[in-house]
C-alpha cells in the first residue's frame, strides 16, 4: 500500500470520527436561563491547517516558478480565513425565555442580532446545508451541524416554539 494511500485512508477516519464527535458535542452553556452553541473548535483548526496548506504551496510556488502552486495557495489562504473567522463571539448562538440571539449571516461579516419566540415563524435549511430560524419580518439567524450542541439548540427552538416541529404523517 502507498503512502498516498495510507494517507487517504487516515483521513478517512479522521473525518468520522469528526462527525461522530460533532453529533456528541454538548452546548457551549445550559443553564436554566437558557443555551448557547458555537462553531466546534474543529472547524477553526481546519482553517489553520488551510494556512499551513498555503504557505506550503506558495513554498512551491518560490521554488519551481510553476503558477499551479501560486492559485493553490491563494485558494487555501481565503479558505482558511473563512474557516478561522468563525472562532468571533458574533457567531455564538444563545437563546433564553425571551428569544434567539445568533448571526444573521455565515459569511465574512455577519452581526448579531435577536429574534423574539412570538416572532419566529419557521426553522429551515439554506441551500448551503447550514440552518436557520426566521422572523416573520424575513430577518434571520443561522447556525449549523458543525456547532458544538446544535440538536440540543434545536430542541430549545421546538421547546418555545412545538408549533415549528415537522409533523410525522403516516
Amino acid at each position: 500500500m502507498s503512502s498516498s494511500q495510507i494517507s487517504g485512508i487516515a483521513i478517512f477516519f479522521a473525518i468520522g470520527i469528526a462527525t461522530f464527535l460533532l453529533a456528541k458535542a454538548k452546548p457551549k452553556v445550559r443553564n436554566d436561563a437558557g443555551l448557547a452553541v458555537r462553531p466546534t473548535l474543529l472547524i477553526p483548526a481546519v482553517g489553520l491547517l488551510c494556512f499551513a496548506m498555503a504557505a506550503f504551496c506558495l513554498y512551491g510556488f518560490v521554488t519551481s516558478g510553476v503558477l499551479l502552486p501560486l492559485g493553490l495557495a491563494i485558494g487555501f489562504a481565503l479558505g482558511g480565513a473563512f474557516l478561522t473567522n468563525m472562532l468571533r463571539s458574533v457567531f455564538v448562538v444563545s437563546c433564553d425565555q425571551i428569544g434567539i440571539t445568533g448571526p444573521n449571516s455565515t459569511l465574512l461579516a455577519p452581526r448579531q442580532q435577536s429574534i423574539a419566540w412570538t416572532e419566529v415563524s419557521r426553522i429551515a435549511a439554506s441551500w448551503t446545508g447550514s440552518l436557520f430560524v426566521e422572523a416573520t419580518d424575513g430577518r434571520r439567524i443561522y447556525f449549523g451541524t458543525t456547532y458544538a450542541g446544535y440538536a440540543h439548540l434545536v430542541e430549545e427552538i421546538y421547546r418555545h416554539r412545538p408549533d415549528l416541529r415537522p409533523s410525522v404523517q403516516s
